[in-house]
């Protein structure tokens, strides 16, 4: 079925080996770094005690200080030994509850020993407690593709008048729609990244593109291969910060913020209260976008504006309502049955404000 307003796949490449991806490629000598092993870590350590030892021998005592040579540490060897057969001849006059405190001390000795050769030791990966251990992988098998896609365009904030920058958007959630309601795709990852500029030839062709599907998913099928929330966290909804199940309404709320973004990102202020739509948890960030949204708030978010989008302040305010409106006196953030409750006013929003600016600016 034919898909309107999103980028179309002209060609793809999948790499599934190492292989694959070198395939084509040129690569230099190759280098060679020391071994991790236990045996070049010993002799690392050797050296390093050999070298103090050469340092200690090579300065001069202080006041009260010994030097111990190899005779004197002979000496003290030897000293020990006897100092040893002395204790054994007097081990059987050893209280039998000195034996207790004897084979804990030889534990506690022990378990010293084994943590000094276990240092150096590499911990084993442990698997990400949002992916599940499958046979005992560290890792989840991914593929690498590589995605050709036509037309090429320019980013969503590279637009060069405010009637461009509306007509994309506005395309940009038609295709979305067309996407939805014809190939039962939903896409999950609306951000500045993924919604493109095109040189339409024609009246007909869009003004703005949706791409990069790789977090999409067929609502005809299963869940996902996403085992987390999916989007980019400025763009998130609140509903899906929250950890709801994704929907059509969410990638809506998601085409609101990459709309407010752009204009205030286009002269950032100095102090921006977009940042705290990235800086937090989840629901940190959950919180502040629900406070954003209510009314007397909300014109904090339009005082950001930069002078020459003024003209849209008004366009803002009507998305707002459309995807915020307010039940028994907080906003309503659920998905409606019916899409096109949503869909539909967004798009005449969009009409009417090029429609405005078309005027003003002649």
């Amino acid at each position: 079925m034919q898909v309107w307003g999103v980028a179309e796949l002209f060609g793809h490449q999948d790499l599934a080996s190492v292989a694959q991806l070198r395939n084509g490629l040129q690569f230099g000598k190759p280098r060679s770094f020391p071994s991790a092993s236990s045996g070049s870590i010993n002799q690392t350590q050797s050296k390093s005690r050999s070298n103090n030892l050469k340092s200690n021998q090579s300065q001069k005592p202080s006041m009260g200080s010994s030097i111990t040579t190899p005779a004197s540490s002979l000496s003290l060897g030897q000293k020990r030994k006897r100092d040893d057969e002395t204790a054994a001849t007097y081990q059987s006059k050893w209280p039998r509850s000195s034996d207790a405190a004897r084979r804990q001390t030889d534990t506690a000795s022990r378990a010293t020993k084994n943590q000094a050769n276990s240092e150096h030791t590499v911990e084993k990966a442990k698997s990400t407690s949002l992916m599940p251990s499958k046979d005992k992988e560290t890792f989840d098998n991914r593929i690498f593709c590589c995605l050709v896609v036509s037309p090429p365009g320019r980013s969503i904030d590279q637009f060069k008048s405010i009637v461009e920058y509306l007509e994309a958007c506005r395309d940009a959630i038609k295709g979305h729609w067309s996407l939805y309601q014809d190939a039962k795709i939903l896409h999950r990852d609306v951000s500045k990244n993924n919604i493109i500029i095109t040189d339409a030839k024609n009246n007909t062709d869009p003004r703005g593109m949706l791409i990069d599907l790789d977090l999409a998913k067929e609502l005809d099928h299963g869940p996902s291969g996403a085992r987390h929330r999916t989007g980019t966290m400025e763009f998130m909804a609140i509903e899906v910060l929250d950890g709801h199940t994704h929907t059509y309404r969410h990638d809506l709320e998601s085409f609101f913020y990459v709309f407010l973004w752009i204009i205030i990102r286009h002269k950032p202020p100095r102090e921006s209260l977009l940042r705290e739509w990235y800086t937090g948890s989840y629901v940190t960030i959950a919180n502040v976008k629900s406070g954003h949204m209510l009314k007397d708030r909300f014109r904090n978010i339009l005082d950001e504006f930069p002078r020459e989008f003024d003209v849209l302040k008004d366009l803002a305010e009507e998305l707002r309502q459309t995807l915020f409106p307010l039940r028994d006196g907080t906003i309503f953030r659920g998905t409606y049955r019916d899409h096109n409750k949503l869909y539909t006013p967004m798009v005449n929003a969009f009409d009417k404000a090029i429609v405005k600016v078309k005027a003003e600016t002649g």
